[in-house]
This record gives C-alpha cells, structure tokens and sequence, in this order.
C-alpha cells in the first residue's frame, strides 16, 4: 500500500510525502507535534513533514497551538469540520479499491481503453 501511496502521492498531490501526511493526520484524533507526524509517516526529515503541516494550517485543515514553552515542540490538530478531510477520506477509500496495483498498472500508453489491444495498434486501425 505504501507504493500506492507514493504514487498516487506524488501523481495527484504533487509531492510524494504530502498524501502520506494527509492520510495520517486523517487517522489522527488526538493533538500532535511535528516530530510524532514525522514518526508517523516514517520520513526522516522533520522539517519537510513541518513544511507540509503548514500548509494545511494555511488551508484551514489543521490547527496550530502556541508553544508552551516558547522551545517546546510545535503542535497540531485537525479541524474535524474543513470540508477537505471528507476529501481526503474519499482519496483512502478509493486507494484500498485499486486493484494489483503496482507502478505503471493500467498505464495507458501501453494499453488501449478496452484493455487489450496497444493504443499504437488501435490507432493503426484507424489510418486504414
């Protein structure tokens, strides 16, 4: 699934790392720092995980606490109500109903809309 994740990560959102973000904070009920977010979409880089959750709070999509102390770690929640997370619930939904999915499946260069014949060969016919 983590391939999936990459892939449709990266083809729909831009960036690999930002769908697995989102799906995780999805996941996520409670308030969270940047360093457990990283820890929960397992990449090494707290701050390009930090980058992604400023993006949501500019969106509306998170809520970002004062830091108590000023040093301590930045925290986050979702906001349950931004209309974006029945979105990103979908994009779960649809993910776990791919089917075989691995890269390049179903790529549509190589195959024809009916499945079976090349496009190159569909094409051929047509010149006819």
């Amino acid at each position: 699934m983590s391939d999936l994740i990459e892939e449709y990560g990266e083809s729909l959102f831009g960036r690999r790392l930002r769908l697995r973000v989102l799906l995780w904070i999805l996941a996520t009920s409670e308030v969270f720092n940047q360093t457990q977010a990283a820890r929960g979409v397992d990449y090494g880089s707290v701050g390009e995980v930090a980058k992604e959750l400023e993006r949501l709070v500019r969106l509306g999509m998170l809520r970002k606490f004062a830091r108590l102390p000023a040093v301590g770690p930045q925290r986050y929640a979702r906001e349950d109500g931004h209309p974006m997370w029945g979105a990103i619930a979908a994009v779960e939904s649809a993910l776990a109903e791919v089917p075989d999915w691995r890269p390049g499946a179903g790529d549509v260069r190589a195959m024809g809309a009916d499945g079976d014949a090349p496009i190159e060969d569909i094409r051929r016919g047509y010149r006819s």
